[in-house]
């Protein structure tokens, strides 16, 4: 009988290691590798130039588990390309003195928390904490390259397995320096797939 109690056990112990990977995998329709773009308006505006609306077109890919029906971890790279708009500049007495074209991409990594509600957790509010890079692109003093920490939050809905779309704000303070306290928004809708997710 020796055997079968070692084979049970066995089996046992197989069984306690493989469940906590298999319910983080299986624990909802949030879990897996995803991959997406979005779209847009983008503001990008320092103490100097004006604020202006201009296009967002965004990819973003990454992976996230639910760890539990109402609680969501994950993380993805992004890369952002912001359309170029004339600004205008002011000096320090805030009159204005001309215009500058220019407009951001961006690119960093963001962390997500996500938090699904509904009887099937097919709507998840989420927030994001990340850091960005964003090349400034112009002319003369308008040009460079800065970074920061971003943060922002949105609202995600599954309403077909695999395919999921959501609502987003973003912001990115660069502080001072060499271009003036940039600042950086998006809102955004997007489209995402989800290449793991079943429900």
């Amino acid at each position: 009988m020796r055997p079968i109690y070692k084979s049970v056990a066995a089996a046992s112990a197989l069984v306690f290691v493989a469940s906590p990977a298999a319910f983080a995998a299986d624990a909802g329709p949030w879990s897996g590798a995803y991959a997406g773009g979005q779209l847009g308006l983008n503001q990008v505006s320092s103490d100097h130039t004006s604020s202006e609306n201009a296009l967002n077109l965004g990819i973003y890919g990454g992976y996230q588990m639910q760890f539990s029906r109402h609680f969501v971890l994950g993380g993805d790279v992004f890369y952002n390309w912001n359309q170029k708009k004339d600004h205008a500049v002011y000096n320090d007495a805030g009159s204005q003195v001309g215009t500058a074209n220019f407009g951001t991409n961006t690119y960093g990594v963001d962390f997500l928390g996500g938090f699904p509600v509904g009887s099937l957790s097919h709507w998840m509010p989420y927030v994001k904490l990340g850091y960005g890079w964003a090349n400034l692109q112009g002319s003369g003093t308008s040009s460079g390259s800065e970074n920061a920490v971003r943060y922002g939050a949105g609202v995600a809905w599954m309403p077909i397995r695999h395919l999921s779309f959501n609502v987003q704000y973003m912001h990115q303070n660069f502080g001072s320096g060499a271009n003036d306290n940039l600042q950086n928004d998006d809102w955004t809708v997007g489209a995402t797939w989800h290449f793991g997710t079943s429900y």
